[in-house]
């Protein structure tokens, strides 16, 4: 049974998350990130609003080698670990392959460092290797810098990297 603590910062991050979409209403593509220190981080990319386009998430996507899944409301690819400690999603929005929303969720772990301002997972082995041909085919190298050099992802098929700050 989860303790009131718990409960109580889950209802917290629940409500900051919702603060952020609610007060960034599309106004503005931008990329938004939401780190609580030691618990978990979340990132959102955006690729289209009233103010244009942020090509961040559609490169994202067209850099990923993998085949999109068909889903409710149109196609994804999806990058995750074992138990969720990572996990990168990448949709097209409203069955179109115009708009792409990417998010990223990363939770404690031995692997990932969540502190003010900044969140890293790394991951050897083969979760490394199952994500690197997700990412870029076998035994090939996967990078991808965001177009204002927060946020990196290099993979091989021995080592996964992920860092925003």
């Amino acid at each position: 049974m989860k303790s009131l603590f718990q409960i109580t910062l889950s209802l917290v991050s629940i409500a900051i998350f919702g603060a952020v979409l609610v007060s960034s209403s599309g106004a503005e593509a931008v990329t938004r990130k939401i780190i609580i220190p030691g618990r978990s981080a979340i990132l959102i990319m955006e690729g289209m609003s009233s103010a244009g386009a942020d090509p961040d998430p559609r490169r994202l996507w067209d850099t990923i080698a993998m085949a999109p899944i068909q889903q409710q409301g149109g196609e994804g690819k999806v990058i995750g670990f074992p138990n969720k400690i990572f996990n990168l999603t990448c949709a097209t929005k409203n069955s179109t392959q115009l708009s792409v929303l990417c998010n990223i969720v990363i939770k404690p772990s031995p692997g990932s460092v969540i502190e003010t301002g900044r969140a890293e997972f790394h991951a050897t082995g083969p979760d490394a290797k199952a994500a690197n041909e997700k990412l870029a085919g076998s035994n090939v190298r996967f990078d991808f810098v965001s177009s204002d050099g927060s946020m990196k992802i290099e993979s091989t098929p021995e080592r996964f990297d992920f860092v925003i700050q």
